[in-house]
C-alpha cells in the first residue's frame, strides 16, 4: 500500500536476515519485491550465519540469491562458529559451499568454544585436518555444563584451573547461562570463585540478574543480590529486572527487588 515511503536500510535487512522465525521468508519477499534496494553488507551475512534457529536456511538463500555479494569474512565465519544453536549446519553450509573463504583463526575457536559449540570444534578438526587444543573442547564442556545444571563437571574443571567468566560473542558468561537456565548450584559454584563479573552485560545489556529474574527463578535472584548484583541495570531496551519481573508475574521477586530499590 505504501511501498515507496518503506525505506530498505541496512538495519532492515541486518534484522530480516537475523529474525529466528521467518527470516528466510522476510529476506526472500525483500528480495522479490525490492531486490535492487536490497545491499548484502557484512553485518546482514553475520546476522544470518548467528541466527540460531533459521541461520542455514537464510545463509543458503544468501548464496543461491545473491552469492556474488556474500563475501565470507573472519567477523561471518565468527558468527556461525558462535552460533550456539545452529553452529555446525552453518559452518557446514559455509565450508561446503565457500570452503576457499572459510579461514579458521583463533578468535573463530574461541566463538566456538565460548558457546559450547563442540559439534563445530569436532567439525574443524575433521574437515579441514586442524588440530585443536583440548583446552578449546574443556572450555566447551564448561559452557555446557553451566546451561546444563551439571554441578560435578563444573567442580572438576574449576579444579583443573579453567577460567570460569570467559564470554562468548554476545558478551554472555557462563554464570549468566546458569542464572538464565536456574542453575543455582552451578550459579553459587562460579559465585564462589569470586573469578566472575556478576553484573557483566551482554550485548542486549542483560545481567545475570535479568533472566534470572524474567524466569521466575527466586533462589537465584536472592543469591545474586547478596553477591551484590544491581537490581536496576536496564537492557537495550529500558528493561530491568524488576520490569521483566513483574511482566512475566513473578510477584515474590517483584516484592525483593522493589526492597532493594
Amino acid at each position: 500500500r505504501r511501498g515507496v515511503d518503506v525505506h530498505i536500510t541496512d538495519n532492515v535487512v541486518k534484522a530480516a536476515a537475523g529474525n529466528w522465525w521467518l527470516g528466510k521468508e522476510v529476506i526472500a519477499l525483500l528480495l522479490d519485491r525490492r531486490g535492487d534496494d536490497v545491499h548484502i553488507t557484512d553485518n546482514v551475512v553475520k546476522a544470518a550465519a548467528g541466527n540460531g534457529w533459521s541461520g542455514k536456511k537464510v545463509m543458503t538463500l544468501l548464496l543461491d540469491r545473491r552469492g556474488d555479494d556474500v563475501h565470507i569474512t573472519d567477523d561471518v565465519v565468527k558468527a556461525a562458529a558462535g552460533n550456539e544453536r545452529s553452529g555446525k549446519e552453518v559452518m557446514t553450509l559455509l565450508l561446503d559451499r565457500r570452503g576457499d573463504d572459510v579461514h579458521i583463526t583463533d578468535n573463530v575457536v574461541k566463538a566456538a568454544a565460548t558457546s559450547g559449540q563442540e559439534g563445530v570444534l569436532k567439525l574443524i578438526n575433521t574437515r579441514l585436518n586442524i588440530l585443536i587444543s583440548k583446552q578449546w573442547f574443556t572450555l566447551a564442556q564448561f559452557y555446557n555444563a553451566a546451561k546444563a545444571g551439571d554441578e560435578k563437571t563444573i567442580r572438576t574443571l574449576l579444579r583443573q584451573g579453567i577460567e570460569p567468566d570467559l564470554k562468548n560473542l554476545m558478551n554472555e558468561s557462563p554464570l549468566w547461562k546458569a542464572a538464565q537456565f536456574g542453575r543455582l548450584a552451578v550459579v553459587k559454584l562460579l559465585l564462589d570463585t569470586q573469578a566472575v563479573d556478576v553484573n557483566a552485560q551482554s550485548i542486549a545489556g542483560r545481567s545475570p540478574i535479568f533472566w534470572a529474574a524474567a524466569n521466575g527463578h527466586t533462589r537465584i535472584v536472592d543469591l545474586l543480590l547478596a553477591r551484590k548484583a544491581n537490581p536496576s541495570l536496564a537492557d537495550e531496551n529500558g528493561r530491568t529486572p524488576l520490569s521483566v519481573a513483574k511482566e512475566n508475574g513473578h510477584d515474590d521477586i517483584v516484592d525483593v527487588l522493589r526492597a532493594m530499590l
